[in-house]
């Protein structure tokens, strides 16, 4: 499976801006989701989409092991960018190439 060649090339063009006016998530949300999964040492945490890395740059405190999907080239090329530690992989949802039960969240 392909992304859509409009999503593609729209996000792929603008990741730059898509990362500096896209808004952050909010602190007691991600707080609760850390809480609430169990998200901690040891764990495995896949962010899916992860366009930029906005969402990852805020797991990786919970100490879990953080692994990111990205479809579009140009979205992974900010994320390796700005989270240069974390492993981006390039799949849709639908492909996954992650073993299953592999993952804590």
């Amino acid at each position: 499976m392909a992304v859509h060649e409009v999503a593609e090339e729209g996000f792929g063009r603008e990741a730059e801006a898509y990362e500096r006016v896209r808004p952050s998530y909010p602190a007691d949300a991600v707080a609760w989701l850390v809480d609430h999964l169990g998200l901690g040492p040891g764990g495995i945490v896949l962010d899916l989409a992860a366009g930029t890395g906005k969402f990852t740059r805020l797991l990786l405190p919970s100490g879990s092991t953080v692994l990111a999907v990205e479809p579009v080239d140009g979205m992974r090329q900010r994320f390796v960018a700005a989270v240069p530690s974390v492993p981006v992989i390039a799949a849709v949802a639908e492909a996954l190439p992650i073993a299953p039960r592999s993952l804590d969240a």
